[in-house]
């Protein structure tokens, strides 16, 4: 029973580190996997779900990103994201060029994604707790998959591969439990999200 209690200490210790210490550093690495929560996912499956017989439905934004310390006040890091959307509908009815009814199961998927620069400040530094704004420069693009014979719906989304992205971390938080693992936060201004979770991993 003893040597369980102290094996169980141990790794109490391990996780929770009494004197954790959560400031930036020069060339500290910081690697984070989040989800995030988009407003333009939400409106348009929203949109999508309103149209009759149509099913439509979308994943959180996936975020991996990497900081890099420059010193105890600034980071640099880089962060991509990936967001799907679909939708379904069955008995989709239209007519074609040579006049003819046309019956059909439909099914569109929405894939956008970001690469991006992060830019960093970090202040507010204490105890286990590391509080940064920042910058998100990239490029945001879509790429899509749609299967249906109808001309005028691979119009609709006939979207740009890429485009200039600029954001805003107006906020975010690392709270660390031990000397290599967190959580974090973030609340931002601009695509491809406006509020993210997850974990990090200090190195």
């Amino acid at each position: 029973m003893k040597s369980k209690s102290l094996v169980f200490a141990l790794v109490f210790l391990a996780f929770t580190g009494v004197a954790v210490k959560a400031q930036t550093e020069e060339g500290q690495s910081v690697v984070t996997l989040n989800l995030g929560y988009s407003l333009v996912g939400d409106l348009l499956t929203t949109a999508l779900d309103a149209a009759d017989e149509v099913n439509a439905s979308s994943t959180p934004v996936f975020i991996l990103g990497y900081d890099y310390g420059l010193s105890d006040k600034f980071s640099i890091g880089l962060s991509g994201t990936l967001q799907n959307m679909n939708a379904d509908a069955d008995d989709y009815t239209y007519t074609n060029l040579d006049n003819e009814e046309v019956v059909e199961d439909i099914s569109l998927d929405l894939t956008r994604w970001q690469m991006a620069i992060t830019p960093r400040f970090h202040y507010g530094q204490g105890g286990n707790l590391d509080m940064y704004s920042g910058l998100r420069i990239g490029i945001t693009g879509w790429s899509t998959d749609i299967q249906s014979t109808d001309p005028d719906i691979n119009d609709v989304v006939d979207l740009t591969s890429g485009r200039f992205s600029l954001g805003l971390t107006a906020f975010g938080v690392r709270y660390y439990f031990s000397e290599l693992i967190g959580a974090n936060m973030e609340l931002n201004l601009g695509a491809p999200y406006i509020f993210s979770g997850g974990i990090n991993l200090k190195f």
